[in-house]
């Protein structure tokens, strides 16, 4: 395995689908696959006619709910009043109290509401969390999206990492403290080294291999997601001989 080279690519070690909060009719995606997109920049926008006649709603719920509030307010206090002179039952003056509870607790509903119909217009408009890559698009314009479906997959740029599919000979091979030399393909002199962060448990199923993460030493710049790299076992390697079953028969 130290004299062989593994071909790898550059990958995010932190790669996300984002979607929105709120479900409605995506009416634009400025950004493409491909496009480098700073925290902040908007990804895609929902139409906002939805949430704002929701909001207004819950708004006219609210009005509604002080106003039956203010209503039961008056009437308990004169209810008190009267049952203190004798006029009112004691039953009456229970009936205006429960009514005044039920007042307050439907205020409290539509003030709830409110606040729900607020943030739901906050949610039309998705946004990079942090600085990255879009890598995929899974709708366009014009498409009507459920809550959490995703809308595109951002790759973060803050944080890169080489990975290789090995054999599982060459798994075997590694030791703990296995080192890399991880060149660029297209650059063979910009180059740093990798240690093994994670090694997939599963092979994949066509090619009976197991994909290796490697953690950057460096992140040089010219190491952009996707770009191909040169990666060879320098160090730590376990000494181990491979050969066919046929050899010892």
């Amino acid at each position: 395995i130290e004299a062989r080279e593994f071909t790898g690519t550059v990958a995010a070690v932190f790669e996300t689908d984002l979607g929105f909060q709120a479900a409605g009719r995506m009416i634009r995606r400025p950004v493409s696959v491909g496009d480098v997109v700073p925290r902040g920049t908007v990804l895609a926008e929902l139409d906002p006619a939805d949430p704002e006649n929701t909001r207004r709603a819950a708004l006219a719920g609210v009005t509604a709910a002080e106003v039956r509030l203010e209503t039961a307010q008056r009437t308990a206090e004169r209810v008190r009043e009267l049952a203190a002179r004798g006029i009112a039952s004691v039953s009456k003056q229970e009936v205006a109290e429960q009514a005044l509870s039920a007042a307050k607790a439907e205020q409290d509903r539509s003030q709830a509401v409110l606040l729900k119909a607020e943030d739901a217009r906050s949610f039309a408009t998705l946004v990079a969390p942090v600085n990255g890559v879009v890598t995929q698009a899974f709708a366009e314009a014009g498409t009507v999206v459920s809550s959490s479906q995703a809308v595109v997959r951002l790759a973060g740029t803050a944080r890169r990492e080489a990975v290789i599919d090995l054999p599982e000979s060459a798994i075997e091979a590694l030791g703990r403290n296995a080192a890399f030399d991880i060149r660029l393909r297209s650059s063979p002199t910009i180059r740093t080294s990798g240690r093994v962060s994670e090694i997939e448990p599963v092979a994949d199923t066509a090619t009976r291999t197991r994909r290796v993460h490697l953690e950057l030493a460096d992140q040089p710049e010219a190491m952009r997601l996707g770009a191909l790299v040169l990666v060879r076992l320098t160090g730590g390697g376990e000494q181990i001989v491979s050969m066919p079953t046929t050899a010892l028969i």
